[in-house]
């Protein structure tokens, strides 16, 4: 089984490849949704592929996040780096 950790770092570093132009710092809390977000729509979408392929691969599951609640700045799965990491990391249990 990943760790939720391993399953952060990994995120943080795609960050960090998809952001190559604009260097800032991606920690668990950087917003990837909503007003306050660290990344430009496109990017998310890029990450989003990327990790699609990521939980198919290591995880054998499915990713699904082109659902409406996925969107939703409130109870989001995308809200931050740490929401996703554990969305993904319950992946595995299924």
């Amino acid at each position: 089984m990943i760790t939720k950790k391993k399953i952060s770092d990994f995120i943080i570093l795609q960050l960090k490849t998809i952001c190559k132009n604009d260097p800032q710092e991606f920690t668990e809390n950087t917003q990837l949704i909503g007003e306050q977000r660290s990344i430009k729509s496109v990017e998310l979408v890029d990450l989003l592929l990327c990790l699609e392929e990521y939980v198919e691969d290591n995880l054998k599951a499915k990713f699904d996040w082109s659902g409406d609640s996925a969107m939703s700045e409130g109870k989001s799965i995308l809200k931050n780096v740490d929401t996703l990491s554990a969305h993904i990391f319950e992946l595995q249990k299924k």
